[in-house]
């Protein structure tokens, strides 16, 4: 199988022992003679490449390619009758009076007897209980920027995460894909592979790089099968850089295959993953510059994100994956204060809806959309209906079993809510919040002390992860436990800023029974405040630890006003157990949309 592609002279993005130039270094790379390797390239499919405008002799190869084209081709090769079956198998000529019709016939008897004798002992070794590892779990590290310029850095990175997006959207029988935070953990790191996957738990990582050089795009990737620490595929692709979707697709599609024939044969095969690019080259630029700003997950990086994706749009309407994005950061942004929640929250509807107009197979709109639905619409039934989409569309997007068990939880679905929280945690083992979110899980299905346990879990990787601090203070809360409770949202005060973090604070003071400490804090929170003020929610439960039912009420009255997300708490927030009976409650609940 030889590959005409332009001459790319050293600079492959592989060293240089990881190149044959010639046939004579391919067959010394393989221990055969010269004869046999041309026969493999010609018969058998031996990935060797032809320089283009040269001499058709000019020959090269990747090793990676060969071992990889050697491991598919190993079973014929270990078991062999008599030696000139075995000198026929490996191409090197055998020493025989016979006419040459029945050397053949010999060697057709012999490949067979090879054949059939590799089959029954595959068949013996595995046995007929022991299927393929279906899903296998794949990881992609973060793509090397070889540019030398780090504002080439958001082209590196949004391809890493759009190829994570595409692939978890392949066949969910046949690969499961870990989630981009764990991915972009090692960015820049020097743990070997085989310590990545094995912190990951993965069958196969891929590595690879990006060049952007005069106008051109250089991608080179290659496929590690993490236990036997073989390379089974590796492919380098050079376009006009405004092909990069293009190529991203290609490379999807080859490593579909790629593991395909690895796991079964080439019996199945990875769905035909759908073009999604953009016609116009400055739009996809726009769109993964976007996508870097907006995984700063800071208000900066959101504002310049939406701006990033309002432009890839206005360059082309079209553009359905810019739609999700934007809908996407929408659906965030009012929790950093850059604009009121229904102001966010309707431009992120109208992003989600359009993306969908234009491609509804996008599962990252459908849980754009679940996320806005619930949080702002209070729809409770279409949100469930948007999530279960997303997640059969993609069932390795984590974040849409992130934003799915947020969900279950509102609704008191609470073993479904861990079930998609851990199955969170699964596909994004390194990210903190999917961590923690086990923890926040167990809470609200009043398993406290397993909640501890795994929030504690979570701070022993990272001490300065304020939410995780905020949860366990909640934890200890529903204990009775105020002191431990008031140190922990305190950390999280210092480590995360929030308003809203003040509230919980007062609120542990005005438990333990200090409403001095606790009416001074929720008088700088309440309405009329010159500093940034807690949500009506989160002053609710202040006056309902401080016994004063009527501003608590008055407070989640604005609070439904103001359309607050944490409204969808109502039904199942233990802080708010001591005013579920009261009338007035049920009201609430009702125009929320839940049922008392």
């Amino acid at each position: 199988m030889v590959s005409d592609v332009p001459d790319q002279g050293p600079e492959t993005g592989l060293t240089a022992g990881e190149r044959l130039e010639s046939w004579k270094e391919i067959a010394a790379y393989l221990s055969r003679s010269v004869r046999t390797v041309k026969r493999w390239e010609r018969l058998e499919g031996l990935p060797v490449r032809r320089h283009l405008h040269r001499h058709s002799s000019s020959v090269w190869a990747f090793t990676s390619e060969l071992d990889a084209w050697t491991l598919t081709r190993q079973p014929q090769h270990q078991f062999t009758a008599t030696p000139q079956a075995q000198a026929t198998v490996s191409g090197e000529p055998a020493v025989s009076q016979f006419p040459r019709r029945r050397i053949a016939a010999l060697v057709a008897v012999s490949a067979t007897a090879i054949i059939l004798t590799a089959v029954a002992y595959l068949a013996f070794r595995e046995g007929p209980s022991s299927p393929p590892p279906f899903p296998a779990r794949l990881a992609v590290l973060p793509m090397v920027n070889l540019s030398g310029d780090p504002r080439e850095e958001y082209l590196s990175d949004g391809l890493t995460e759009d190829m994570i997006a595409e692939l978890g959207a392949a066949e969910p029988t046949m690969l499961s894909v870990v989630g981009r935070t764990s991915a972009m953990h090692y960015k820049h790191t020097q743990k070997r592979l085989d310590e990545i996957a094995r912190e990951l738990g993965v069958d196969y990582l891929l590595e690879g790089s990006v060049r952007r050089i005069e106008g051109r795009i250089r991608i080179t990737t290659q496929l590690m099968d993490a236990r036997t620490q073989r390379h089974i595929w590796a492919e380098q692709y050079e376009r006009d850089s405004s092909d990069i979707l293009s190529v991203q697709n290609e490379v999807v599609r080859a490593i579909g295959r790629a593991v395909s024939t690895r796991l079964t044969g080439g019996r199945n095969a990875l769905r035909v993953i759908p073009e999604r690019r953009s016609r116009d080259p400055e739009a996809v630029h726009l769109y993964l510059r976007g996508l870097y700003e907006s995984n700063r997950t800071t208000a900066e990086g959101f504002r310049k994100a939406i701006e990033l994706f309002t432009a890839a749009i206005e360059r082309d309407p079209s553009y359905a994956r810019a739609y999700a994005a934007l809908a996407a950061t929408y659906a965030v942004s009012s929790n950093y204060g850059m604009m009121p929640v229904g102001t966010s929250h309707q431009r992120g509807r109208a992003a989600a809806l359009k993306a969908l107009e234009i491609d509804d197979t996008l599962a990252e709109a459908h849980a754009a959309l679940g996320t806005i639905t619930s949080d702002y619409y209070w729809d409770w039934a279409e949100a469930d209906r948007r999530f279960r989409r997303a997640i059969e569309l993609n069932p390795s997007y984590a974040t849409a079993y992130h934003r799915y068990s947020f969900y279950l939880g509102k609704m008191g679905r609470f073993d479904e809510a861990l079930a998609a929280a851990k199955k969170a945690q699964e596909l994004d083992p390194l990210s903190l919040v999917a961590s923690a979110n086990v923890g926040v899980s167990y809470f609200l299905a009043h398993r406290n002390e397993e909640a501890i346990t795994h929030l504690r879990q979570t701070l022993d990787i990272d001490p300065k992860f304020g939410y995780a601090h905020m949860c366990l203070g909640l934890v200890h809360m529903r204990n009775g436990m105020v002191e431990p409770a008031i140190r922990e949202f305190e950390a999280a005060k210092v480590l995360m800023g929030l308003p809203n973090v003040d509230a919980l604070i007062a609120y542990a003071w005005a438990q333990s029974g200090d409403r001095s400490r606790a009416e001074a804090i929720v008088g700088s929170l309440d309405d009329g405040a010159e500093t940034p003020r807690a949500t009506p929610y989160h002053v609710a439960l202040v006056h309902t630890a401080l016994g004063d039912r009527d501003r608590a009420f008055s407070s989640l009255e604005r609070a439904i006003d103001e359309r607050e997300w944490f409204m969808g708490m109502l039904k199942v927030d233990p802080l708010l157990d001591p005013l579920r009976s009261d009338p007035r409650f049920g009201g609430l609940l009702q125009r929320v949309g839940l049922t008392p």
